[in-house]
């Protein structure tokens, strides 16, 4: 049992704890090899995905006018990717991929009116789909990081992640080439990997984190179904509290993770667990400082993508 004023100073100090770390400026050769076997020139969607058609979207349009636009050409892209052996995407996948360009820019249009707005970027699952030794950029993460640079330009971005601090520089690269970009994806000063904190706070025990968090006057949430009664996933606590802090000390810190939506979605009882309680704590801790609302990465579009690149390989 880890002592509760031990637990209080690192929930206080996430930083000098090591247990929010800043990212490292460059990663290594084998790094950058091992991230991904695929050229960046060819993933991106607008640019046409592996020789697929190109998702060619008028960057001017009203917000409204540009999802749809998106989610027209996306269905017809993916109905014709030239690799039948895919198998059709369902529907429903198309209208995931859709809803979250709309949640996100609708988000990032409220931030755009806010002062030193930072959007802190979840990376795997969020922008990024992966297989092994494969990321790939999804078409919906393009999209909105295309339009947003037309359209807030005054926002800033940053990533709040959960991969090793190694690695979050070969993912900013991965972005930045298959976006065509001659400047980094993120500011450096806001690259955080939170990858300690899953290590130190997933041996603890629910009731001991509610003392410390009460100690520091984080709000207060009841046990759950999740190993040593907790609420919610690690990862997800791990983020909010990255947040919260970052926010008391002022900085006007934003965050888009495909996992916090999940705790959100009703509808997808095989990725959200929480309860009502925890959801509530969930609000209160992050309040509209999150691109919250029902909408998951769907594991039939990650896998379909995965089988499109296999398929392409075999072919070229």
């Amino acid at each position: 049992m880890q002592p509760v004023d031990n637990l209080a100073t690192t929930l206080t100090q996430l930083e000098e704890q090591g247990i929010l770390v800043r990212a490292n400026s460059r990663c290594s050769p084998e790094v950058r090899a091992a991230y991904s076997t695929l050229r960046p020139d060819r993933l991106s969607w607008f640019r046409g995905f592996l020789g697929g058609p190109p998702l060619d979207l008028d960057l001017t349009l009203p917000l409204d006018a540009f999802v749809a636009a998106f989610e027209g050409q996306l269905r017809g892209s993916w109905g014709t990717s030239g690799f039948p052996e895919a198998g059709p995407i369902p529907a429903r996948v198309v209208g995931l991929e859709s809803h979250f360009v709309a949640l996100c820019l609708r988000a990032l249009e409220r931030w755009s009116r806010e002062k030193d707005a930072v959007i802190l970027w979840d990376i795997d699952e969020t922008l990024i789909g992966s297989g092994s030794r494969i990321r790939f950029l999804r078409p919906s993460s393009e999209a909105v990081l295309r339009y947003a640079e037309r359209q807030f330009p005054n926002l800033r971005h940053g990533i709040l992640s959960s991969l090793a601090p190694e690695w979050i520089p070969a993912a900013a690269d991965l972005i930045s080439n298959i976006l065509g970009r001659s400047t980094e994806f993120g500011e450096s000063g806001y690259r955080y990997s939170f990858r300690p904190a899953l290590d130190r706070l997933d041996r603890i025990d629910w009731k001991e984190m509610r003392v410390a968090m009460e100690r520091c006057g984080i709000p207060d949430c009841g046990p759950g179904p999740f190993d040593r009664e907790w609420p919610l996933y690690v990862t997800e606590f791990s983020r909010v509290l990255a947040l919260h802090r970052m926010r008391q000390r002022g900085e006007n810190v934003k965050v888009v993770d495909n996992d916090l939506n999940a705790c959100f979605d009703l509808a997808n009882p095989a990725e959200n667990q929480v309860s009502d309680e925890a959801r509530a704590w969930l609000s209160v801790m992050i309040g509209d400082h999150c691109a919250t609302g029902p909408h998951w990465w769907p594991q039939e579009a990650e896998e379909w993508i995965l089988e499109w690149i296999r398929i392409g390989r075999r072919e070229g």
